[in-house]
């Protein structure tokens, strides 16, 4: 199974929709209530209510076709595995449709992306028996950007919270973050897209309905109409209004998205094949070393592997890497050559009167299995004064290289009441990311007055672009914030508005979001 090359980190244009499992865990209030209230959930429908008012949109899939193939686009693939979307008429999701046909940037900047990691997703969703709706769901959910999150925590290519990434064995650590990891979380993704589709009966709607709102809140519709003699499809049913949104946005993008020139928007070609090898190793390696094995920069590792947050992979696992398919083999020939204290993360410690194995591991920024297993220790071992201990590698990835030269000059600046990161930037003319990276902040980060940040001055000027944005009927500031992925402060300091502003259908509002 093969991978891809480069992506770009800079937060998609538009992403069509937030976060995929916002609301299926917020039902349960601690986290040992989750497997339970799951294990209710996922009764299929039949059992908990009857189906005879239900016409699902359910299909027969065709004969799947083999990613090993002469054709070298992806799209009459995704085309001829489509399942239900293109049964649906036009006129059920019209004004998604218009959306779409209106909005040719989110296309160029979404399928730059896709072109990285579509081909490995489609793979495997097909492997799996799935339409190839499922593998455009990253289009709705992140705009194809591993590297996104939410303001409500989601992450991801699949948006997965946390504790639903934790439910289907996402690990999320200070070393590694799964719900970001290409290759478990579309794994993950799958997994629960199944159990989802069979709890609904193959009813696709229903399943990715219940992607976005949760499965619990899809099966109290489903009772209610029941108890009313209504229908229970996916469009008879009361849902959340983002969710009734969600569904027909998919099915719009299906369409659109296979049929351009009946749609009228340009769309790139993507190659079928995957153009990244993951590589799996037994032990781990420090990410720097490893790109300097492979001959490629510790940017560009960094971007193929975005769940490792260091600058290593974690001492306990998982070790995979995932390299350009062209440089994979050399990669291995050159590693097996090397001994292990060429690629192998960390530096040495000799232990002092007073130190612990505990107090050693918390000072390293690991846990204190991660220091045993390193050192073939078990977690009680007594430590002797001038023992020599191997550390892991501890640097933050995201902050490791900046896009800055240690020529300028560092400048500190105290926070004012009213100031956001985005503001800061634009008067000191920075970039946001940078003043992130250079004070070890994540982009949900809140600065209060009194802060002192650091920057350097004059680095590199930001190069976001405002991008124009028509509200529309039911626009809140705060959903075209969520939207866009900034913050609410920044939106209305870009356009002059004061707190308590309101937005009209049809005004004009600026938005700095990155490409």
């Amino acid at each position: 199974m093969k991978p891809t090359l480069l992506i770009s980190t800079a937060i998609a244009i538009l992403v069509l929709s937030g976060c995929a499992q916002q609301q299926q865990l917020s039902e349960s209030n601690t986290a040992t209530g989750v497997t339970a209230r799951f294990a209710s959930i996922f009764k299929p429908v039949s059992k908990a209510v009857s189906s005879k008012n239900r016409q699902p949109e359910q299909y027969p899939p065709k004969k799947r076709s083999s990613l090993d193939t002469e054709i070298d686009d992806i799209w009459p693939i995704i085309e001829n595995e489509l399942a239900f979307s293109n049964n649906i008429p036009d006129r059920k999701v019209s004004s998604q449709l218009a959306w779409l046909d209106s909005n040719q940037k989110y296309f160029d900047n979404t399928l730059k992306r896709a072109n990285i990691y579509l081909p490995y997703v489609l793979d495997r969703v097909l492997d799996a028996g799935l339409p190839s709706e499922v593998a455009l769901l990253p289009f709705i959910e992140s705009a194809y950007n591993p590297f996104a999150e939410s303001p409500s925590g989601a992450a991801g290519l699949w948006q997965f919270i946390p504790a639903t990434g934790n439910l289907y064995g996402l690990d999320q650590s200070q070393w590694y973050e799964g719900r970001k990891d290409i290759v478990q979380s579309t794994d993950a993704a799958i997994r629960y897209i199944q159990l989802l589709n069979e709890s609904f009966e193959g009813d696709w709607l229903l399943t990715f309905a219940a992607y976005n709102g949760g499965p619990g809140t899809v099966k109290r519709a489903i009772e209610a109409n029941e108890r009313k003699g209504l229908k229970t499809d996916f469009w008879s049913l009361d849902l959340p209004q983002e969710t009734r949104r969600y569904v027909p946005r998919l099915v719009a993008l299906s369409k659109v998205i296979t049929q351009p020139d009946k749609y009228e928007i340009d769309r790139m070609s993507i190659p079928v094949k995957p153009s990244f090898d993951i590589v799996k190793l037994d032990k781990p390696i420090d990410l720097a070393k490893a790109a300097k094995i492979a001959d490629m920069g510790g940017d560009d590792i960094y971007k193929l592997n975005p769940g490792y947050t260091r600058w290593a992979t974690p001492p306990s696992g998982p070790y995979h890497l995932v390299l350009p398919a062209d440089l994979s083999s050399d990669f291995l020939d050159r590693l097996a050559s090397l001994p292990e204290k060429h690629w192998q993360p960390g530096s040495q410690y000799r232990v002092k009167a007073g130190d612990t194995l505990s107090k050693i591991a918390r000072a390293q920024g690991v846990s204190t299995k991660e220091l045993a297993i390193i050192n073939n220790l078990n977690s009680n071992s007594i430590l002797k004064i001038g023992q020599v201990l191997k550390t892991p590698a501890a640097v933050n990835l995201t902050a490791a290289k900046p896009s800055f030269t240690t020529t300028t000059p560092l400048t500190r600046y105290r926070v004012q009441p009213g100031d956001s990161l985005w503001s800061i930037a634009k008067t000191h003319n920075i970039q946001p990311k940078d003043l992130l990276v250079w004070n070890n902040l994540n982009a949900n980060a809140v600065i209060k007055p009194g802060q002192t940040l650091q920057f350097y001055k004059g680095a590199q000027p930001s190069t976001n672009q405002a991008n124009n944005y028509q509200v529309k009927q039911g626009d809140s500031l705060y959903n075209i914030a969520k939207r866009f992925r900034v913050a609410v402060n920044d939106l209305m300091a870009w356009n002059d508005l004061a707190t308590n502003s309101l937005i009209k259908p049809g005004q004009q509002l600026k938005i700095y979001a990155s490409n």
